[in-house]
C-alpha cells in the first residue's frame, strides 16, 4: 500500500536568508509571497499574495528578494532532513516536497523525530499530509491549513510546531467530496473554470457526473478529470533529490583582476557545459556561479525557462552574472554549476548520439552517412530509401507548423544545416518544418 507524504514548512528562507533582527519577516518571489516568518504571518500575511498586499497586510514588515544562490544551503538542508525518512524525494519548491514512505518503519517515531529536527532550528511551522496519492497528500494540507480535518476521514497527530493529516484509507473520495474543484491541484485553471461552467462547485459533484458528458466537454481528459474527483491518482513520487548537477572550476594561484582572463575563464566553462550537456542530449534549468575574490565567495544564480545546453547562451548567462557581482579584490577561483539537469526538450538526437562542433568533423560525418544511404539506394528501391529533402513536406504538416511553435524552433536549433526548410515546391513563407533538421546527405 503506497504512502506518499506532501511537507510544506514556514518560515525557512526568512531564516536563512534575510539579514534582518529576528521579527516580521518577508521573502518574496517575482513579486510574489513564497515565505514569511510567525509574525507576519499572524499580520494577515498568506503564502502566494503580491507584496503589495503583503505590506498593507503587514507593513512593518522586512522584505526581502528572494536569492537562489543564497538560499541553496537552506533548502538543500531541509532536503536532506527529508531523505532520512524516504529515499525517494521530489521537491515542489523552496518549501515543499513529496516523499514516498512506503515501507517506512516507525512512522510515528521518525516523523516526530524529523519535525523536531526543523522547529524551531529551521523553520516555525511544519505541516505533513499523508495519503495513497499525491494529490490526496497535497489536499490534506491545504485542508489542515484552511481547517478543515474532518474526524472520520482523517487522523490527526500533532508535535510541536508540527501538524500531521493522514487521510484514512478507503476514504478518499469522501474526503474530497465538499471540496472545490480547485483543490484538484493536477487540474489547470482553464479545466477548473469548465468545471465551474457545468455548474459543479464540489468534488463531490463532479465525482457523480457520468463519464460521457466530461468525455464529450474534455475528450480523453475526462477519464483523468472523473478519476481525480474520485482520489484516484496513479502518477508516483520522482526521484528529483539529489539534483543531478554538472560542475566546472577554475582556479588562478596568484589571483587576477584582468576581466578579459576572467571573461576567457567563463566562456571555457561554458563550452566544456555545453558539450557535456550535448552529448547526453540533456540541460540545465539552473546555473549557479562562485567567485571567491580574496577571503570572500560572491554567489549569483539564474534559470532558465526550459532545459538549456546553448553554449552562446551559457556564455552571456555568466557574462551577466558576474557583472552583477560587487567583487573589488583580484579572483582566486571561478565555479560553475549547472543544476536540475534534465532531459533537453525538442532536441533532435545525433546519429552517433554525439555532438559534432568542428566543422571539418561534421563534413565527414555527413559524408560517411551520405555514402551509406546512397550504398543503400543501389541495394534497396527508391520506394524504400529517400532523402528527407527530397520528400514533399505533408499539406497537414505545413497547417501544424502555423501555430506549433516547437516544430518552428527545430530548425533553429540546427542553423549550420544545409537543407532548405522547405522543398521548392512547398510554400516558402511558412515556418520550418519537421524535416529541417535531417543531417544532409550531400
Amino acid at each position: 500500500m503506497k504512502r506518499i507524504a506532501f511537507i510544506e514548512v514556514r518560515g525557512l528562507l526568512c531564516g536563512g536568508l534575510t539579514d534582518v533582527a529576528p521579527g516580521a519577516n518577508v521573502v518574496v518571489k517575482d513579486g510574489k509571497v513564497v515565505d514569511f516568518s510567525a509574525e507576519a504571518g499572524s499580520a494577515g500575511v498568506i503564502m502566494g499574495i503580491k507584496e503589495r498586499h503583503a505590506r498593507q497586510a503587514c507593513h512593518w514588515a522586512a522584505v526581502a528578494q528572494y536569492d537562489e544562490a543564497a538560499s541553496r544551503p537552506v533548502t538543500d538542508a531541509f532536503f536532506e532532513l527529508v531523505t532520512n525518512i524516504s529515499p525517494i524525494v521530489e521537491p515542489v519548491s523552496e518549501t515543499q516536497v513529496f516523499a514516498d514512505l512506503t515501507g517506512l518503519l516507525d512512522e510515528k517515531a521518525t516523523l516526530a523525530a524529523f519535525a523536531g529536527a526543523l522547529v524551531p532550528a529551521m523553520a516555525f511551522r511544519v505541516w505533513i499530509g499523508i495519503a495513497s496519492s499525491k494529490l490526496l497528500a497535497k489536499a490534506a494540507v491545504a485542508g489542515a491549513q484552511g481547517g478543515y480535518t474532518p474526524g472520520p476521514l482523517c487522523r490527526v497527530t500533532g508535535f510541536p510546531g508540527a501538524e500531521v493529516v493522514e487521510v484514512l484509507r478507503g476514504a478518499e473520495a469522501e474526503y474530497l467530496a465538499p471540496l472545490p474543484p480547485e483543490r484538484l491541484w493536477r487540474l489547470d485553471e482553464a479545466t477548473v473554470s469548465a468545471l465551474e461552467s457545468l455548474g459543479v462547485t464540489a468534488i463531490g459533484q463532479l465525482a457523480r457526473l457520468p463519464q460521457s458528458q466530461l468525455n464529450r466537454r474534455f475528450g480523453p481528459g475526462g477519464r483523468l478529470i472523473l478519476d481525480l474527483a474520485r482520489g484516484i491518482d496513479p502518477v508516483p513520487v520522482r526521484p528529483l533529490y539529489p539534483r543531478r548537477e554538472l560542475e566546472e572550476r577554475v582556479a588562478f594561484d596568484a589571483g587576477t583582476a584582468d576581466s578579459t582572463v576572467i571573461a576567457a575563464a567563463l566562456a571555457q566553462m561554458a563550452t566544456r557545459l555545453g558539450h557535456r550537456l550535448g552529448r547526453n542530449l540533456e540541460g540545465c534549468r539552473r546555473l549557479l556561479l562562485e567567485v571567491r575574490a580574496g577571503p570572500t565567495a560572491f554567489h549569483a544564480a539564474r534559470g532558465f525557462a526550459r532545459p538549456e545546453s546553448s553554449v552562446s547562451a551559457l556564455r552571456v548567462a555568466l557574462e551577466v552574472l558576474i557583472a552583477r557581482l560587487p567583487i573589488t579584490e583580484p579572483v582566486t577561483s571561478l565555479k560553475v554549476v549547472a543544476g536540475d539537469v534534465q532531459s533537453a526538450i525538442n532536441v533532435q538526437p545525433d546519429l552517433f548520439h554525439e555532438s559534432v562542433e568542428d566543422s571539418h568533423e561534421r563534413a565527414e560525418a555527413r559524408d560517411r552517412l551520405g555514402h551509406t544511404l546512397e550504398a543503400l539506394k543501389r541495394k534497396f528501391s527508391d520506394r524504400v530509401i529517400t532523402f528527407g529533402k527530397d520528400d514533399e513536406v505533408p499539406r497537414r504538416e505545413r497547417m501544424l507548423a502555423l501555430w506549433d511553435p516547437f516544430r518552428s524552433r527545430r530548425s533553429a536549433q540546427c542553423p549550420e544545416s544545409s537543407i532548405a526548410p522547405y522543398p521548392s515546391n512547398s510554400t516558402p513563407t511558412l515556418p520550418p518544418g519537421p524535416f529541417a533538421t535531417a543531417p544532409s546527405t550531400r
